[in-house]
C-alpha cells in the first residue's frame, strides 16, 4: 500500500462518521441475522416491534441508528440488546 493510502486509512481510524457507519452495520447485520434465523422478515418485525414498515425499512437505510430503536427491535425478537451489540461488535 503507497504512503498514501496509508495516511488515508490511518486518518479513518479516528473519524467519527467512519467509526458510527461501521458500528451501524454491524449492528444492521446482526439484526438481519438474528430475523433470518427466526425466520421473521421485515413486516413481520415491524408487527412485533408495533410500528409501521416504514419506520423498520428506515431502520435499515440508516446511517445514525437510535438506541431506542435499537432496543425496540432486540426485545420485538427476543434478543437483550447488550447482547446484540456484543455480538456486533465482535469485528
Amino acid at each position: 500500500m503507497n504512503e498514501e493510502m496509508e495516511r488515508y486509512w490511518k486518518e479513518l481510524e479516528t473519524d467519527p462518521a467512519y467509526i458510527t457507519a461501521g458500528i451501524v452495520m454491524s449492528i444492521q447485520e446482526e439484526i438481519l441475522g438474528e430475523m433470518k434465523a427466526q425466520g421473521i422478515n421485515k413486516k413481520q418485525l415491524a408487527y412485533k416491534i408495533g410500528c409501521d414498515i416504514r419506520r423498520v425499512h428506515a431502520f435499515f437505510r440508516a446511517h445514525n441508528l437510535s438506541i431506542l430503536m435499537i432496543v425496540d427491535v432486540a426485545l420485538a425478537l427476543g434478543v437483550k440488546p447488550t447482547e446484540l451489540i456484543k455480538k456486533a461488535m465482535i469485528i
